[in-house]
């Protein structure tokens, strides 16, 4: 409560004394940028009971300074005992954070003579404040910016200077807990996200499971699984169109794979042969392998080279020992990608 003099109005002396009850400090829809001005008018140390105009202006200094925003005029406002209440309107622009005094000037009896200007200037309590209060906006479709004037959403965070901007959520005093933010729809829970109490990240469904889970500390990565192993761990199919592997190789189809029976004549020291795997479907530059089945290769025989050709896979074994190496029918397998 603020109490003041004021200069003469005809042969009276008149003061002031002022409240600020804020329209917009209940939760409203949409919410206003309005508050209540409640004072009290005194003449000759007896309170008014008559009408009287009043103007009302914002300032940003005590004395001297700007006016903010438009004049706000009231005429014929009943006074009671020296009480009137008045609703004033300034915008949100108005409230950007800096000190601001409100001007009063009135006249009485309402309807002629000229105003007097109150002095001093009621600077404003912190409730008429709440559509911005510290670096929070509320605008008239109570939608609420932090660092912005101008909330494109119900919820806006912006950082205005080149800094990064950052939400923490902080769960637990002394025991972990979830730290989370769950999605719904017209009150139904479909989807939540956060971090459990051994701090692993997760997304669940509500009512399903969960479904990712990346584990803290090793950044391991599990679809189905709580508990993953490896850097991704999946439990259940996996659907892909291509793979791509560090020397930019690609896999776009599982591996085709036939065996075949070969048979070889000896090998003497030098000598190589060439035998095929038939593979439906094989196309020359596919990659793939080959490799004997059931059996090893005596000691002294490699494989040398194995190329893929339409339907099937030649390749070819060759003997580097200094002995002749006469080799058992064996089965060989070929496999394919592409």
């Amino acid at each position: 409560m603020h109490k003041s003099n004021i200069q003469q109005l005809g042969y009276a002396i008149i003061t002031i004394i002022t409240l600020f009850a804020s329209g917009f400090a209940q939760a409203q829809t949409p919410v206003s940028t309005a508050f209540t001005y409640q004072g009290q008018l005194r003449m000759d140390d007896r309170p008014l009971n008559a009408e009287a105009d009043f103007l009302f202006t914002l300032r940003d200094a005590e004395t001297g300074g700007s006016q903010i925003g438009a004049f706000q005029q009231v005429d014929a406002l009943p006074v009671v005992d020296g009480l009137f209440t008045v609703e004033l309107d300034f915008g949100v622009a108005a409230f950007d954070g800096d000190a601001r005094w409100l001007e009063i000037w009135v006249r009485s009896p309402a309807g002629g003579g000229d105003f007097t200007t109150l002095s001093p200037r009621q600077p404003l309590t912190p409730t008429p404040y709440a559509v911005r209060t510290r670096g929070i906006d509320v605008d008239q479709n109570g939608n609420v910016g932090i660092g912005t004037a101008e909330p494109a959403g119900e919820l806006h965070i912006a950082e205005e200077s080149d800094n990064p901007a950052v939400i923490v959520i902080d769960s637990g005093a002394s025991a972990p807990h979830f730290s989370a933010i769950d999605f719904a729809d017209r009150g139904t829970p479909f989807w939540g996200m956060g971090k459990d109490p051994g701090n692993d990240f997760y997304v669940d469904a509500v009512g399903v499971g969960r479904h990712l889970t990346i584990r803290h500390g090793t950044g391991f990565v599990g679809i189905g699984t709580t508990t993953p192993i490896e850097q991704l761990h999946v439990e259940g199919a996996v659907r892909t169109d291509t793979v791509r592997f560090p020397d930019n190789s690609r896999l776009t189809s599982a591996p085709r794979t036939a065996t075949a029976f070969v048979d070889f004549p000896p090998l003497g020291p030098g000598a190589g042969a060439v035998g095929q795997v038939v593979v439906p479907g094989a196309e020359l530059g596919d990659a793939g392998f080959v490799n004997p089945l059931d059996l090893d290769l005596p000691l002294g025989v490699i494989i040398t080279w194995a190329r893929a050709e339409d339907s099937f896979v030649r390749f070819c074994v060759h003997n580097v020992s200094g002995t002749t190496h006469d080799l058992p029918r064996m089965r060989w397998r070929a496999q394919l990608f592409k």
